[in-house]
């Protein structure tokens, strides 16, 4: 946001002067009353020419913005808080310095854009370097502890249970709260963690006196044609209270910390918690908040029987990531004694082009294999006929 720009560039300042009164043997005040307007002048052109140098940059960050995401798109469509995730994404892979000159180009281009969220985009960059920098080695140090180890992708009734009651136990951060939320909002929804960072709740009612409820979802895989359209939304009508509450508050508390520029920071808090009690509680897992999603998939493929109505609830276009990349259908709750969870309902005009896909995807299919068929046949007539007459 601009208050956070402003104090940036005022400590830069600050910092600057108290080096230029070092070096002339004076306190900073001494300093700026012996400026003369010359001085005056020159400082405010090089402080309005740095601020050009950033938009200059700022351009050249959009421009590769556009090259990776294989967008067309001017700068004044540009959406400032997808644009400003994709810088979060290489701020691990950069020095500090390197960092804060990327951050305020960043900023001082997504001001530029004439869309509401800018301010909100801005204040995601502005997010506590150092604690992302710390999540991101912890992260690195857990990948290169573990890399023999796939991540889970499911969390059993029996441990999802244990982590939550003992959660007080665990802990006295408050962060658990979050994480109790987080993990039932999470394994009944499917959302990936950071798109809880955009997700909004929209409540009717309805003639009959009652309501319905509707959990809207901005699609963090969209791109290349990877994801249903750009958003989805899952109808969560149906929910029990309790999870409803969950819901809402995770909802509420991630806008909260969007707003804030917090949000990845909370997330680090609430995943590190994670981690913690389940090193403590089921050391042999390898859980994440991400297993959360890999626990919902696997529910719905046994609760819906449906393939395009999971693929629609979890954002996909094609029913074939889930197959191959998501949880088993064998890995669900449903049956038994087991932890109990909700099932939402997809919107048809979602669902329809799913459905689509995978009607184009069969046609396609039959043809490769007609085709497969007319060239075996052409090969064994080829055969046929270069093979030798049999001597009479």
């Amino acid at each position: 946001m601009d208050e956070a720009i402003a104090r940036e560039f005022e400590a830069s300042q600050r910092a600057r002067r108290n080096r230029k009164a070092a070096k002339a043997g004076k306190t900073p005040d001494e300093t700026e009353e012996d400026e003369t307007e010359e001085e005056r002048m020159a400082r405010l052109l090089q402080e309005t020419e740095t601020q050009g140098q950033y938009l200059r940059r700022g351009r050249q960050l959009v421009d590769r913005y556009r090259r990776e995401r294989r967008l067309q798109v001017s700068l004044e469509d540009l959406d400032p808080m997808v644009f400003a995730g994709w810088m979060s994404e290489l701020r691990p892979g950069l020095r500090k310095s390197a960092w804060r000159t990327y951050r305020q180009a960043g900023a001082a281009i997504i001001l530029t854009i004439p869309h509401d969220s800018g301010p909100d985009a801005v204040a995601l960059l502005y997010t506590d370097g150092r604690r992302l920098l710390e999540e991101a080695r912890s992260t690195y140090r857990r990948g290169q502890v573990k890399e023999s180890k796939p991540r889970a992708k499911r969390i059993r009734a029996k441990h999802f249970k244990e982590i939550r009651e003992s959660l007080g136990q665990i802990s006295r951060a408050q962060a658990v709260d979050w994480l109790d939320d987080w993990m039932v909002a999470g394994v009944n929804t499917g959302l990936r963690p950071g798109e809880w960072a955009l997700a909004h709740i929209e409540t009717r009612r309805v003639p009959d006196g009652g309501r319905r409820i509707w959990l809207h979802v901005v699609n963090a895989k969209a791109t290349h044609g990877r994801g249903n359209g750009e958003y989805r939304t899952l109808d969560i009508s149906d929910f029990r209270d309790s999870t409803l509450e969950a819901i809402g508050r995770q909802v509420q508390r991630a806008h909260k910390w969007t707003l804030e520029g917090k949000f990845a920071q909370r997330q680090a808090d609430v995943a590190d918690l994670f981690y913690h009690a389940c090193s403590i509680l089921c050391p042999k897992e390898n859980y994440s908040l991400y297993s959360l999603r890999h626990q919902f998939i696997a529910n719905m493929k046994s609760a819906t029987g449906d393939a395009a109505v999971v693929a629609t609830l979890c954002g996909h276009i094609s029913i074939e990531t889930q197959i191959e990349h998501y949880g088993k259908k064998r890995s669900s709750w449903l049956g038994g004694v087991k932890e109990p969870f909700d099932v939402p309902h997809a919107l048809a005009d979602q669902v329809a082009p799913v459905q689509a896909h995978m009607a184009e995807l069969e046609k396609r299919q039959v043809l490769k294999a007609k085709q497969e068929l007319a060239d075996l046949k052409k090969k064994a007539e080829k055969a046929s006929e270069d093979s030798p007459s049999p001597a009479r």
